[in-house]
């Protein structure tokens, strides 16, 4: 079974880069098209009027969030599920022998209803998820600047990024609401000279000899300087948290895929405890092995809650 998570994972390096770049185009597409100008008009109106409630509203409507940003995700999500499902049957033979009515030929139907729903249900619940945070980081950013009664064009910058060629850099937007807690913790160090800045990891380092230099001489760094330096932290971690979601995302679809395969091949009149063994190697689950295959896809009624081998109700989606 060794052999074979190894094998799986080589397949996943190939899936992952795609849902990778799905995920940074997405993001990229959502800051380019933001209307700042909005913006700018809502985060100036709630920092004199302390209304967040409504300011997140309308920076929430201006950003113009929503899932058709995600159709690269949705479409890279899908890959990844088939992709499993066909590595899953490449594993077994191609004419599995079913007595006398002869060799059963196994191929993987993506298009399968109950292979589209897992698709589309998963996709939903993750682009779900990944709205509803940028909105929590929205809200906490304007409160911030609200408490702080900050320059509101700064803080536009720091939603939005900086434009660098035909891209937005540098922005909160496209973060987990952690990470933009993360920078905004980044920035007020910096403001303050503080040498704790120096403990964040993904910090690009070739400004510290401008940080040093400015702590040691007891000098402010320029706003130019921080908003650069935390515009460069912002991006390491948008590229972090891409890596994460394309691998954990992948790893979900290609194994949701592989045990899709699996339930196939038996309702085709495959062999079933040696394909279950194969699609959950060494993830397997005393409940896993218990269940009939519709069941442990969440099919029927019987069995554990846990569907299959990462499921996302086992572990919280990483960012």
């Amino acid at each position: 079974m060794a052999d074979t998570r190894a094998a799986f994972l080589a397949e996943l390096d190939k899936v992952a880069p795609q849902l990778r770049d799905a995920f940074e185009r997405a993001i990229q597409d959502i800051r380019s098209t933001a209307q700042a100008r909005a913006i700018d008009e809502a985060i100036k109106r709630a920092i004199e009027t302390g209304d967040i409630a409504g300011g997140v509203q309308q920076v929430v409507a201006a950003i113009q969030l929503g899932s058709e940003f995600f159709a690269p995700l949705d479409r890279a999500i899908s890959e990844a599920f088939y992709q499993g499902g066909v590595w899953q049957l490449s594993n077994l033979p191609k004419r599995v022998s079913i007595g006398s009515q002869g060799p059963l030929i196994i191929r993987f139907d993506g298009r399968h209803p109950n292979a589209e729903a897992w698709t589309r249900r998963h996709s939903a619940a993750l682009i779900t998820e990944i709205t509803d945070d940028t909105e929590k980081l929205i809200r906490e950013t304007l409160t911030e600047a609200v408490e702080q009664a900050r320059p509101y064009r700064r803080v536009t910058r720091e939603l939005l990024g900086r434009t660098d060629g035909n891209q937005k850099t540098g922005a909160l937007i496209g973060l987990h609401s952690r990470q933009a807690r993360a920078v905004r913790g980044a920035r007020r160090e910096l403001d303050a000279l503080d040498v704790r800045y120096f403990t964040r990891t993904l910090r690009d380092k070739r400004f510290d000899s401008v940080v040093r230099k400015a702590i040691e001489a007891g000098q402010p760094l320029s706003v130019a300087d921080i908003e650069r330096i935390t515009g460069r932290y912002s991006e390491r971690l948008l590229h972090a948290r891409a890596k994460t979601i394309s691998r954990s995302e992948g790893n979900r679809a290609m194994n949701a895929g592989r045990a899709e395969g699996v339930v196939q091949m038996i309702e085709r009149g495959g062999n079933p405890s040696r394909a279950r063994q194969q699609a959950l190697g060494s993830n397997a689950r005393p409940a896993h092995e218990r269940q009939p295959p519709r069941a442990r896809r969440g099919r029927g009624k019987v069995g554990s809650a846990i569907h299959q081998p990462r499921d996302r109700r086992c572990d919280g989606l990483a960012a």
